[in-house]
């Protein structure tokens, strides 16, 4: 598989796993399971069956500027701390991919 397939299928996996997912947000498992059984297809939301949420927003702008960019800046890379792993590398580079998208857009 070619890691642009992969690139898609993350995308489209993000996307579809936050729409199903968005109806029961933030509700624990037990009134999940009571209410839907086991959520497998798209259910009504408050903004209609299928929507998403700002989590697959953010996603889509992070991939739009992965696009435009082509490859991760190395200096990107150089100013994260030494040492740091984790969810926060990767929070700080999404941040630096989302304000380089909004930098393109507004201009």
């Amino acid at each position: 598989m070619y890691l642009k397939d992969k690139f898609k299928g993350a995308l489209v996996g993000t996307h579809v796993g936050d729409a199903l997912g968005m109806p029961v947000e933030g509700q624990p498992p037990e009134l999940i399971q009571m209410r839907f059984g086991q959520v497998t297809e798209m259910i009504e939301a408050r903004m209609g069956a299928g929507t998403y949420t700002d989590d697959t927003e953010m996603m889509i702008a992070v991939a739009e500027s992965l696009c435009r960019v082509k490859k991760i800046p190395l200096h990107w890379l150089e100013e994260m701390e030494d040492g740091e792993k984790g969810r926060s590398y990767i929070e700080k580079l999404a941040k630096k991919l989302y304000d380089n998208f909004l930098e393109v857009n507004n201009k």
